[in-house]
């Protein structure tokens, strides 16, 4: 791991979570078995939900028995365990907050994720943005095998090798109270918003329908400069 602050701990990452599960797929179309209308958040969803873009997410039905093990909540992480590409590797995570599961209502994860569930939401926000930060290191290929041409991540193995840097309790309630706020604004709905009004207006603007003012620059470029000699 390298240095760490004198105090903390570096704890495996199985050991900092409640449990871990498999996710589902459901079906299309409710039966007598499949009733509860669910989002299902499949790998290629998380950097999109991230970002404030909820508009692919599939709605699908699953057994009720099932959604009570994986209903998300709050402290919740979902990670991609199979996919990938020789460029991009499993290990795409999502951690989850009150005001994401605001926008998708009741979710789960897809079949080719899995559900990390921590010991508190302290903890969750400490282990999703160790995901975030391993995966952009690319850390998480040594994680995955190759099987049938299909990239799989190896849960069991990171789980018990993957070391956290793990703070005194005091210091991780502190960091919990100043950086969940901004971790919830980013999830707001500002972005969603704006994704909307982007894939509504896009079309418009390449069909000719809607036009932006040829002076629309200049103007900008005159703000910027005035706003620029005033300071």
């Amino acid at each position: 791991m390298g240095e760490i602050p004198g105090g903390w701990g570096a704890r495996p990452f199985g050991d900092l979570l409640e449990k871990t599960i498999g996710g589902d797929w459901g079906k299309e179309e409710p039966d007598e078995k499949h009733t509860e209308m669910v989002k299902i958040l499949r790998g290629t969803d998380l950097p999109n939900v991230y970002a404030g873009d909820d508009g692919k997410v599939p709605t699908r039905y699953v057994e009720p028995k099932k959604l009570k093990t994986r209903s998300l909540k709050p402290g919740d992480i979902v990670i991609e365990v199979s996919g990938g590409s020789k460029g991009q590797p499993t290990g795409r995570s999502l951690l989850l907050t009150s005001r994401l599961l605001e926008r998708l209502g009741t979710c789960e994860p897809a079949s080719f994720c899995r559900l990390f569930r921590p010991k508190d939401q302290e903890t969750g926000l400490l282990l999703g943005l160790h995901l975030q930060h391993i995966y952009s290191e690319g850390k998480t290929w040594l994680y995955q095998n190759q099987s049938t041409g299909i990239s799989n991540f190896q849960t069991k193995i990171f789980l018990e090798h993957e070391l956290v840097a793990t703070p005194p309790a005091e210091l991780m309630h502190g960091f919990y109270k100043r950086v969940i706020p901004l971790i919830i604004r980013i999830h707001g709905d500002e972005n969603a918003v704006l994704a909307e009004l982007r894939d509504s207006l896009l079309p418009k603007l390449l069909s000719g329908e809607l036009s932006v003012p040829s002076n629309l620059g200049k103007t900008a470029s005159e703000s910027l400069t005035a706003e620029q000699e005033a300071t």
